[in-house]
């Protein structure tokens, strides 16, 4: 199922299981990910949040056990990239998709 971008930002951004700081993050994830993975460390995302590099640490440590995804290390570095898990995201927007179409009834 292909999903637009525009989805699935609102899907995230109304997730309630994420915090600002993690929606955020995921957010950035999917802006520099290329066919689902992003090739970025910690310095690079901080380059483009307003978040300090422990809060952004801590994101990406939630956001990896809650399964949207996956980290791609490299030895020697904490985070380098990420697979975004596309299913996990399908899920969100679904439970988006839902939530809205109960709320309209």
């Amino acid at each position: 199922m292909e999903i637009n971008q525009y989805l699935i930002k609102e899907a995230i951004n109304s997730h309630s299981q994420f915090s600002p700081n993690q929606r955020e993050v995921l957010n950035i994830l999917i802006d520099l990910a290329i066919n689902g993975e992003v090739v970025a460390d910690i310095h690079d995302i901080q380059k483009l949040v307003s978040s300090t590099r422990a809060t952004i640490s801590t994101a990406i440590a939630f956001l990896n056990k809650y399964g949207v995804i996956e980290n791609t290390n490299v030895k020697g570095k904490k985070f380098t990239g990420c697979r975004i898990n596309s299913k996990k995201l399908e899920e969100i927007v679904a439970y988006y998709l839902k939530k809205k179409n109960i709320s309209k009834s």
